[in-house]
């Protein structure tokens, strides 16, 4: 298994550091290109400090890092009590709060764990299908039956669901057994909003098509920034 991850800044005004952290084996990461080969499995996962909150660097890095600290056979319930208690922490801080979407693997079966925007996506048969839903304004005024010419864009921005805020939103936690999607599908890729906001689907199948590389991950980054991204980009691609 093949684990390539690449980040960059966002270049808003504002923004004096980057907020997305990544979990990958036991590293937690926040810049620039990481590869790594594993045949063991292992805890995979994107956090994404929520913006315009100051502590929402230490809130990723601090989830991140309770992640990586878990170690095989990485027992369901503990990935999922692990990350009550980051939201229990977080909730006790002001302004503290990250979103977050992560895999962990171990022999055959696989879980998802997903809060928020940040997204996974799968390569089955050469076709890409997004894997979790996001929690945002826009996914409920469509589900409420507005139509998506309806829905302003920055609804998109607005989640209902993180780690930390309100010690409500933990209810929205989605953890479920991903094995049979994860068996059938070539690849996955994690992003946060900073990317999968900037890009339409076809760009990111073009890409998952293909061996991932340092290259095609920067150049996927570079299309988002092109796009209008100022936010931070994560990306991870996990080959099997």
């Amino acid at each position: 298994m093949r684990i390539l991850t690449y980040q960059q800044k966002g270049c808003m005004a504002e923004k004096k550091e980057m907020e997305d952290r990544l979990a990958a084996g036991n590293n937690v990461l926040s810049s620039g290109f990481h590869y790594m080969e594993t045949d063991d499995g292992g805890i995979y996962a994107v956090f994404d400090g929520v913006g315009g909150l100051a502590g929402s660097a230490f809130a990723s890095t601090t989830a991140a890092r309770a992640i990586t600290d878990i170690d095989a056979p990485y027992d369901p319930e503990v990935v999922r009590e692990t990350l009550r208690e980051v939201h229990k922490d977080l909730v006790e801080y002001s302004k503290t709060a990250t979103t977050a979407t992560g895999i962990s693997i171990f022999g055959d079966t696989v879980h998802l764990f997903h809060i928020g925007n940040c997204r996974l996506y799968g390569l089955f048969e050469g076709y890409i299908r997004q894997i979790t839903v996001d929690q945002t304004l826009y996914e409920d005024l469509l589900n409420a039956g507005q139509s998506i010419d309806e829905i302003p864009e920055s609804a998109k921005c607005k989640i209902n669901a993180c780690l930390g805020v309100k010690q409500e939103f933990i209810n929205q936690l989605v953890f479920e057994n991903i094995s049979s999607q994860y068996a059938q599908c070539q690849k996955l890729l994690m992003t946060s909003d900073g990317v999968h906001d900037h890009l339409d689907i076809e760009t990111l199948e073009t890409m998952l098509k293909d061996d991932a590389s340092r290259e095609s991950l920067q150049k996927l980054a570079e299309s988002a920034v092109g796009n209008g991204s100022e936010d931070d980009i994560s990306i991870m691609v996990v080959e099997k």
